[in-house]
């Protein structure tokens, strides 16, 4: 819903000024979407206990997974994205091309949903193979190898 036309002008857009994004913009957003996302615990809490130790893992585990996500430099091994289950998972690629045009890849954790509507983007296994050939693998941002 964050990519119809008018929340994305006016809510979305905001995360999305960052085109070559960096762990930084995984918390850069606008103030309603901030609360829309602090929602979610509290809505969960009231109809699911949750043992306090399980919550504070799955807030470190967003923040790591957020801030990854956002990284521009792809960590995971070549072949990852083709890999039967590894393809399953959205990689910083997957996500930085999201980035690039707003466009597509709309996947938070998984790809299978892309797939099957059609929107994930054409190019992003072989911009993911470019991001992971062995002789650019280190600490190169997956802008500046695929733009």
């Amino acid at each position: 819903m964050l990519h119809t036309r008018w929340l994305f002008r006016h809510v979305h857009g905001v995360h999305h000024r960052s085109r070559n994004p960096s762990p930084w913009a995984a918390f850069s957003f606008h103030p309603a979407e901030a609360l829309v996302n602090s929602m979610v615990v509290p809505i969960t809490l009231i109809a699911v206990p949750i043992n306090e130790y399980v919550l504070a893992a799955f807030a470190i585990h967003q923040i790591i997974r957020n801030a990854h996500g956002h990284a521009a430099v792809e960590s995971l091994p070549r072949g990852f994205a083709r890999h039967w289950l590894g393809g399953r998972f959205v990689t910083t690629t997957h996500h930085h091309l999201h980035h690039e045009t707003a466009q597509g890849n709309y996947g938070l954790w998984f790809t299978w949903m892309d797939r099957w509507f059609g929107t994930e983007r054409p190019d992003y296994f072989e911009r993911f193979d470019k991001a992971t050939t062995p002789r650019q693998q280190s600490h190169t941002s997956i802008g500046s190898k695929l733009g």
